[in-house]
């Protein structure tokens, strides 16, 4: 049990935190719930900017599909001639008789995939920025608490040291030295404070939210162990949005050489014409019949181009999968290294600096330790709690990264 000097800065601090919270939540938008890491993933993949973005270049490489197979627009003619005839009219359609339409539709609808891969991209690619703003954003709300907490624990040693002074148990110096202290501590909240509202304005960009009003939840979300052999690896690299948008690159490179050959074949062109209202009798109608053939004697370049599009698609397929392998096995070490760091400053370092800064304060206050040796030890509570908490969002970080180098959630 406490003493009840050591028992009302306890109960001052949770009325400070109680206060706040319930500002923070009068200053929120009415029925908002405390936003998730989960639920901030999911909304960025449908809301954030450049998905949106990817979304409409989607739906016109679609459309396109259906303009690639539209017969080309028939040709009419109308005018009158200097000779016998008044009017002389013709119609003019062009025939793709030898499957150039099915060429371009087959390569309309590769270039549509590939629309389609740069939705999933833009969606992982979304998840990962929206997972760094909120671990940023959490790891700026856990360090203004620190802040405020710190700022109160400063306030109860510098009530100590006017206490201590008043009864001329100690310098004035202490009291100078606590009270210096206590107003560094208030103004690092107050900074902290800014920094966390500019954090929740970049989250709020990606959540497609124009309020920038962003509460996120005290705690950190369980994070699960990570356990990624080589066979699962190489599978999620094999699935990986960005490998599957290449390979779709590849198919739709060796579509355009199919439609650029077929191009070669001949497009043949009907034309029927006839002269009308002869000036001279007896009348005569004149009906001319005509069919064209292209001669493709200069595609050979076209040609030429497209299938060294279609090998540079292969080779950047390779070297997409070559960089997502170690992209992926960076990130498991990074995130391996980050949980070991933060589970030992969580088991080890806090409780024991905690204890620490309590006895420190206990034994300041009773006159059996200098206030110099008691700021030590209240500083260093605050680093270990500080670095729990940066080690947290590190880690949080790491797993985003890994996640996004693994293609998908893990």
């Amino acid at each position: 049990m406490l003493p009840v000097s050591m028992r009302r800065p306890r109960v001052a601090l949770l009325a400070l935190l109680a206060l706040l919270d319930a500002r923070a939540r009068a200053d929120a938008p009415p029925d908002a719930a405390p936003i998730t890491l989960a639920r901030a993933q999911a909304l960025a993949e449908e809301r954030a900017p450049d998905v949106l973005v990817a979304l409409a270049r989607d739906a016109t490489a679609h459309a396109d599909v259906e303009v690639a197979g539209i017969y080309p627009d028939p040709q009419l003619g109308v005018g009158t001639t200097s000779g016998t005839a008044l009017l002389y009219a013709s119609l003019y359609v062009t025939l793709p008789l030898f499957g150039q339409l099915d060429t371009a539709v087959d390569a309309a609808r590769a270039q549509a995939s590939v629309a389609d891969a740069d939705v999933d991209v833009a969606r992982l690619d979304a998840r990962f920025a929206a997972s760094i703003a909120w671990w940023t954003l959490w790891q700026a709300s856990r360090e203004l608490e620190i802040a405020l907490d710190n700022g109160a624990r400063r306030e109860r040693l510098l009530e100590i040291a006017e206490a201590r002074f008043a009864e001329g148990a100690a310098p004035r110096l202490d009291v100078l030295r606590a009270r210096a202290a206590a107003r560094l501590a208030a103004a690092e909240a107050a900074s902290l404070r800014e920094r966390r509202r500019g954090g929740a304005a970049a989250l709020s960009v990606l959540l497609g939210q124009a309020d920038g009003a962003t509460e996120l939840p005290p705690d950190a979300p369980t994070m699960a162990a990570i356990a990624l052999d080589d066979d699962r690896l190489h599978a999620l690299v094999d699935e990986h949005p960005v490998v599957v948008r290449a390979r779709r690159l590849v198919r739709t490179a060796d579509a355009l050489v199919t439609r650029e050959h077929r191009a070669r074949w001949p497009l043949i062109g009907a034309q029927v014409g006839g002269s009308f209202f002869e000036r001279q009798p007896p009348p005569t109608h004149d009906v001319s019949v005509t069919l064209t053939f292209d001669v493709p004697i200069f595609d050979e370049p076209r040609i030429t181009r497209a299938e060294t599009a279609r090998r540079e698609a292969a080779v950047e397929l390779e070297a997409v999968a070559a960089g997502v392998t170690a992209q992926l096995t960076s990130a498991r070490a990074d995130a391996l290294a980050a949980l070991r760091r933060r589970d030992a400053i969580q088991a080890d370092v806090v409780p024991a600096a905690t204890e620490a800064a309590d006895l420190a304060l206990e034994a300041y206050e009773s006159g059996g330790l200098d206030l110099t040796s008691a700021l030590v030890a209240e500083q260093t509570r605050t680093d270990a709690v500080a670095a729990l908490v940066a080690a947290t969002g590190e880690l949080g970080r790491a797993r985003a990264a890994l996640e996004h180098a693994a293609g998908r959630s893990l």
